[in-house]
C-alpha cells in the first residue's frame, strides 16, 4: 500500500488530505503529455506527436539524472494511462 499511495500524483491541492501522514519515496515524475482533442483530428497530429515525443525525451534525461547524480539505477517505470 505505501507503494501505490507514494506513487500517487496529486498536484491539485483540493483533497491533498489523501496522503497526510504516508511518506513519500523520492521518485521523479516526468511530464505528462498534454494533447490536442480531438485526436483523430489531422489537424492535431504533429502537435500530439510533439507531445508524446517530449514526454518520453523526459522519461529519458530523468533516468539517466538519477544514474548519474544518484548513482541509481532504475528498476521499473510506472505508467498511468488514462
Amino acid at each position: 500500500m505505501l507503494g501505490s499511495l507514494s506513487t500517487t500524483r496529486n498536484t491539485n491541492r483540493v483533497g491533498s488530505y489523501r496522503k497526510v501522514d504516508i511518506p513519500s519515496f523520492d521518485w521523479p515524475m516526468a511530464e505528462p503529455p498534454v494533447y490536442r482533442y480531438p485526436v483523430e483530428d489531422p489537424a492535431n497530429d504533429a502537435y500530439n506527436r510533439d507531445q508524446d515525443l517530449s514526454s518520453l525525451r523526459d522519461v529519458a534525461d530523468k533516468i539517466k539524472h538519477w544514474k548519474d547524480a544518484k548513482g541509481i539505477e532504475i528498476a521499473a517505470v510506472v505508467l498511468e494511462p488514462i
